[in-house]
């Protein structure tokens, strides 16, 4: 689909510069333009997989409960997946919840081993699975939508390191708002969700 030079590049043009970069990431690109968008990119690509639900980072993982003791508000204690980018809900695996119930709770924390801290998942869920964006950085399985936020995004980043008008800078930031609306708009024709159930007056009138 794209890669992250032509996403840099995208993000270029979106503040005005027309100095593209040939491969930000060679060593040989020695440009301000290059230096700025390595530094921005990998912090703009993660916020935007966190900032929102898209489809094509999506996953389900039924998780691996750990030997741990969870806190007493808690009743089990699951592994969090490594190529989580950020948790979105827990499902019950084999069961889809219905339309108006309520998602179950959860939690992210951390524990403490003798190697370091690590992420943990919090549930009183048995059989849990979760729904999560996965930290994606092949930029080759990025969808267009997606592209053309991140490129908004990392144009607000790098547009003041790069001294650009300020005013391009909060227009890139509000473009990178609009795509995700976009975006949110075509993910709902992509999902069907169970019908919510009608209420007693209706149940008595069809009745």
């Amino acid at each position: 689909m794209a890669s992250k030079t032509e996403i840099c590049n995208l993000a270029l043009s979106n503040i005005g510069i027309s100095q593209f970069i040939t491969d930000v990431d060679a060593p040989s690109e020695k440009s301000n333009e290059a230096i700025v968008c390595r530094r921005w990119y990998d912090i703009s690509l993660n916020f935007a997989l966190e900032d929102f639900d898209w489809n094509f980072a999506r996953r389900r993982l039924a998780l691996a409960e750990i030997a741990s003791t969870p806190p007493s508000t808690w009743a089990k204690v699951y592994a969090y997946p490594s190529d989580c980018a950020t948790a979105r809900k827990i499902e019950v695996a084999g069961v889809r919840v219905p339309y108006a119930e309520q998602r179950i709770p959860f939690e992210v924390a951390a524990e403490t081993a003798v190697t370091g801290d690590y992420k943990v998942i919090y549930t009183d869920c048995e059989l849990a699975v979760l729904v999560y964006t996965k930290r994606i950085t092949d930029a080759g399985l990025f969808d267009a939508q997606f592209v053309m936020a991140l490129a908004w995004l990392l144009a607000a980043n790098i547009a003041m390191p790069l001294a650009v008008n300020s005013k391009l800078a909060a227009q890139a930031a509000s473009n990178y708002q609009a795509a995700k609306l976009t975006a949110f708009a075509s993910h709902l024709n992509e999902r069907q969700e169970d019908p919510e159930p009608a209420s007693e007056t209706e149940r008595a009138r069809n009745g």
